[in-house]
């Protein structure tokens, strides 16, 4: 807590605790990608509508499930997750399962923006496959650890606020292959035709080579994706001939 207070204090410039009322405006809302590949970096964007009055200052409170291995990756600094071109002096707090991000127009100060669009970016990957509810918090009473934009007069300003779901995948290439077991093989969980099962039977066997042999010089089955069964088709099932997804 004392933390957090110390990064608003950075932020917003003296702006202490308010007792006003806040004024309801604009939005807040999380993208993601829906489906992810485990192991591989992606990115969940705040993107903001601005509140009519235009606003001087943000501030985002993005939470995550705290477990299951999911993991945060943290830029150098703070400015360097800012999208918002407004921003100037920027401040995170990241603990398991939380980033507070807040970022303020200056100084200098040139007034209030009315900018819309994506304010900031954070870094994301999964070890393994799971379904990842990502949210933001609204502030809370007036000490202001959650989501809310600051007015030209350091009043808050509560906006809507919308989450995003990201599915980090079993099988992200769609080989029939889980992602795991290809990472353990050494093949590319990203390229579905590096497992060349013609059969669809979960091994590479006789079957397979009998398929591509029958299929020289043929359009189909094409396991290496060039166009034509070739020499490169024989060489793909014989290199993981015996190997079982």
């Amino acid at each position: 807590m004392r933390i957090a207070l110390v990064i608003l204090f950075v932020v917003a410039l003296a702006m202490s605790a308010q007792t006003a009322e806040a004024t309801p405006g604009g939005s807040l809302i999380l993208s993601a990608p829906a489906i992810v590949p485990i192991q591989t970096p992606f990115a969940v964007t705040v993107e903001g509508e601005s509140p009519d009055a235009g606003y001087v200052a943000v501030q985002t409170k993005l939470t995550y499930p705290a477990v299951g291995g999911l993991s945060y990756a943290p830029s150098p600094g703070p400015a360097d997750e800012a999208l918002w071109p407004d921003c100037v002096t920027a401040a995170r707090l990241a603990q398991p399962g939380s980033v507070l991000w807040a970022c303020v127009a200056g100084p200098p100060y040139t007034g209030p923006t009315n900018y819309s669009g994506p304010i900031a970016a954070f870094a994301f990957s999964c070890p393994q496959p799971a379904v990842v509810p990502f949210a933001l918090v609204p502030r809370v009473g007036d000490l202001q650890l959650g989501s809310h934009y600051v007015d030209a007069t350091t009043d808050p300003i509560d906006p809507a606020l919308a989450g995003a779901s990201v599915t980090c995948a079993v099988d992200y290439d769609a080989d029939g292959c889980e992602d795991l077991e290809e990472l353990a093989d050494g093949r590319d969980h990203l390229n579905a035709l590096d497992w060349p099962d013609v059969n669809g039977d979960g091994a590479i066997g006789a079957a397979d080579l009998a398929a591509v042999v029958a299929g020289f010089g043929t359009p189909s089955p094409d396991v290496t994706g060039d166009g034509i069964v070739s020499a490169a088709d024989l060489t793909a099932v014989v290199s993981q001939f015996g190997q079982v997804c």
